[in-house]
């Protein structure tokens, strides 16, 4: 998009500003030749941190950027225009991804320091990003204080002053809260 723009002539890009969209990046080419909801309302690996099928809409989830929580987009149609589901009569408001549903409801910014809290362990502000979890009532996502750490090429979190580490995508790690 940068490019693009100083190409116009009209503007002059600084690209140490720029960063990669997180939606899709190395998913691989199923993610974008390939269903995003298959088996009639699963998301397949490709899909997982991107697409969401929590037909209840009433679990929060991390968007693709960490950057924000959210719930899924499924509503109930009379006559949706794609249906991924065998449930016939539900799909996205948001249909400019092919009618894959995302996690775009209800989004709450982590970097929001007015943003209303989960749990108590919750952190927003600078330095936040989402994780999502599993809590003895069910999946949930929250937004605590992290960072990537270079040296261990892990993603480091707090949790009640305790620095916890991710090593690699959809790792779990038990917390006691």
């Amino acid at each position: 998009t940068l490019a693009f723009l100083e190409d116009t002539g009209w503007y002059k890009a600084n690209f140490k500003f720029a960063e990669n969209s997180p939606f899709g990046l190395g998913a691989g080419c199923s993610f974008v030749e390939d269903d995003c909801i298959v088996n009639g309302g699963e998301v397949p690996d490709y899909g997982k941190g991107f697409f969401c099928n929590d037909v209840e809409s009433s679990e929060w989830s991390c968007g693709p950027s960490a950057n924000f929580r959210g719930k899924c987009d499924i509503k109930s149609y009379t006559h949706p225009k794609r249906n991924y589901f065998d449930t016939l009569h539900i799909g996205p408001s948001f249909t400019h991804a092919d009618y894959c549903p995302l996690v775009v409801s209800n989004a709450q910014g982590c970097d929001d320091v007015y943003g209303l809290k989960l749990h108590a362990v919750e952190v927003f502000g600078k330095g936040s990003k989402c994780m999502d979890v599993t809590k003895s009532t069910g999946k949930s996502a929250l937004c605590l204080k992290g960072s990537c750490n270079q040296n261990t090429k892990s993603y480091d979190f707090e949790v009640e002053n305790k620095i916890l580490s991710c090593t690699k995508d959809f790792e779990e790690i038990s917390v006691e809260m």
